[in-house]
């Protein structure tokens, strides 16, 4: 699996061959730069007429051109396609996770999941960019300047290619031995230190009021800490290969000068390429040089596609619903008339079987059934059941169809889920609700409003524009539920299943709340609605009441 989301960060075959051409060309251009330059600089020391010269001249200056050139249109055309493809990648990674969350990420954190979507999808660029192309350009220019090099002598060709050969699987070995674990290690130490800030940041608030927060802050600096042992293990892996090759090249041209000296003395080679054959060497293990640093951009590349692979695993996990492939048209209408359970359970993958017994029950339109039960009988568990985060057991039919038949998006459609915190973005309120009706305008908006009791308040806040802050920071627990309760009534979904509500909100105001909700529901198009508290709820404001306790659903 890990190959095969690293395959997904490839740029089409046509474009990896195109950045390869170009990346050969540059390198190319620039071990024919030093070879002519080496020739003509020595050949000018001859003093012959400049008219000898003039094709040499010209050709370092072709070189030096034309290395400039390819090397930008190289990187230019090289990095667009990597960034597409990681554009590719990270739409394909979104579209694996949406039907996985929540339930399918409870083991990892936030800020794990955010570096895994963020720093680890960026990591897997460098598998075009410094494992494939750089690779496939220095074998491509090593083999041709060796094998130019054996029609001038093949002894120091020879020698060059066993100094090439020994000093990439020495240095490759050497670095493992330093920093393979290092490079292995890097993505895993910054998912958990940013994992920990961002816990750290966002119970900042109660940890400063209780005490705590040098607790945090001390293992936030041990994990830095970490992390910088990690990356310097692996920047001496880094320096490692320049100073293995630095050394190499340097054996590599006095064994040159060896083998090819005699031959010099007795005539048999001129100085100019005699220089030739001494220099070239050095371009050479530059340019060879790619290989084991692509080794070590392997291992990296390796272990952030290892961890996408376990945020996206390709087999889907046991216990979550599968999108279905039906059209949304194979759903019942908008219009729903009943909701039927029959021997309905359902449990979170964490958990061995459902915490509560299988429940039957029927509600129709207008109807406002209350499930009721202590906390930690799994009535939560059944609101996310309905919504399609996780799978059940019996039968829970709208209108006669069955729930598991409808594709995710169908069913969430159908059913709205209000949570004991819903999420709010970072935005305006009009934003807030848009996600749930795009194309609702301000009059909808204001109505919508007006029914949950916001109108005054938003008013006095300044508009639609007014900003709720980080995940609703800038309102209240009561004021977040009536924006969710608005924000369902815009995607005009026939049943509303509203989790806790009055959770975050004290014992002063919850009452008022409930009765405010109850009462917006009940008023409009006729829905369902499933409210799931653990508190008293008046009965004029609900149709019937479930008991869940004890693992038993029984009808009051």
């Amino acid at each position: 699996m890990p190959r095969t989301v690293a395959s997904r960060a490839l740029p089409r075959r046509v474009a990896m061959v195109q950045a390869v051409a170009l990346g050969s060309l540059a390198q190319g251009a620039q071990v024919a730069l030093l070879a002519t330059s080496a020739w003509l600089i020595t050949r000018a020391a001859e003093q012959p007429p400049i008219l000898y010269l003039t094709l040499a001249i010209v050709a370092v200056r072709a070189f030096a051109l034309s290395r400039a050139v390819f090397r930008y249109l190289e990187r230019l055309h090289a990095h667009h396609h990597a960034f597409v493809a990681l554009e590719e990648l990270r739409v394909w990674l979104y579209r694996r996770l949406v039907p996985l969350a929540p339930a399918g990420l409870w083991r990892r954190g936030r800020g794990d999941v955010l570096t895994t979507l963020g720093a680890d999808v960026d990591t897997l660029q460098d598998y075009p960019l410094r494992v494939i192309q750089p690779v496939a350009s220095a074998v491509t220019v090593v083999v041709l300047s060796v094998g130019a090099l054996a029609v001038v002598d093949y002894r120091a060709s020879a020698l060059l290619a066993a100094m090439l050969i020994l000093a990439g699987v020495l240095s490759i070995w050497w670095q493992r031995l330093v920093s393979a674990r290092a490079d292995r290690d890097v993505a895993p130490a910054r998912a958990e230190l940013a994992d920990w800030l961002m816990d750290t940041i966002q119970r900042r608030a109660v940890l400063v009021a209780f005490d705590a927060d040098e607790h945090y802050y001390r293992r936030a600096r041990e994990l830095d800490d970490s992390l910088r042992r990690v990356e310097r293990r692996a920047a001496w892996g880094q320096s490692l290969i320049g100073g293995a090759f630095i050394v190499f090249a340097g054996l590599a041209v006095v064994g040159v000068v060896l083998i090819v000296s005699p031959r010099v003395a007795e005539g048999g080679l001129s100085g100019p390429l005699f220089a030739l054959l001494v220099l070239t060497p050095l371009a050479l293990f530059e340019v060879f040089q790619a290989i084991p640093q692509a080794v070590s951009a392997w291992r990296r590349v390796s272990s952030s596609a290892e961890r996408i692979a376990q945020l996206a695993p390709e087999d889907h996990p046991a216990g979550i619903p599968v999108e279905s492939e039906d059209d949304a048209e194979d759903g019942p209408n908008l219009a729903v008339e009943s909701l039927r359970w029959d021997n309905f359970a359902a449990h979170w993958p964490t958990q061995m079987s459902s915490p509560f017994a299988p429940v039957t029950l029927q509600a129709r339109a207008g109807e406002r059934v209350l499930i009721e039960g202590p906390s930690g009988v799994g009535k939560s568990t059944l609101a996310s059941a309905m919504v399609g985060f996780i799978d059940y057991t019996g039968h829970c039919q709208i209108d006669g169809v069955e729930l598991s038949s409808m594709s995710l998006a169908e069913r969430r459609r159908h059913i709205v889920l209000i949570e004991q915190r819903p999420h709010l973005f970072d935005t305006s309120i009009r934003h807030n609700l848009s996600f749930a009706a795009p194309d609702a305008d301000d009059e909808e908006l204001w109505d919508v409003l007006e029914r949950v009791g916001l109108l005054e308040w938003v008013k006095h806040r300044g508009g639609l524009d007014s900003l709720v802050g980080e995940s609703g920071a800038l309102v209240s627990g009561g004021q977040a539920q009536r924006i969710a309760l608005a924000r369902a009534f815009l995607a005009k979904a026939p049943i509303i299943v509203l989790d806790e509500p009055t959770a975050n909100v004290d014992r002063a105001m919850a009452d008022a709340l409930m009765d405010d909700l109850l009462t917006s529901v009940g008023h409009g198009p006729q829905r369902i609605a499933l409210i799931i508290s653990h508190v008293p709820v008046r009965d004029e404001l609900i149709s019937r009441r479930y008991l869940l306790r004890d693992s038993t659903a029984e009808l009051d």
